[in-house]
């Protein structure tokens, strides 16, 4: 992500992740849960931002499947995120 800071101006690249969540009873819809901003790219830190996102909507105990991208951070046999 880009983030910009006006009183300094300037921009700088952080990392960051979007969460979203779906439900069989919402049909097509999905929601978008944040974005948080991540120290790195690698799995510990997404696992990290997951689990905050889950405890603050109060959902971490109605997870029944998660679904990422295909990255070496996300789906690693040992360091992956899920």
């Amino acid at each position: 992500m880009k983030q910009y800071t006006k009183e300094k101006r300037i921009s700088t690249n952080e990392e960051g992740l979007a969460i979203r969540a779906s439900s069989p009873e919402s049909g097509p819809l999905d929601f978008l849960l944040g974005i948080l901003e991540i120290e790195s790219s690698q799995g510990s830190d997404q696992a990290i931002a997951i689990m905050i996102i889950l405890k603050y909507h109060e959902m971490s105990d109605q997870v029944i499947g998660l679904c990422a991208d295909t990255t070496a951070s996300s789906t690693g046999k040992d360091k992956g995120a899920i």
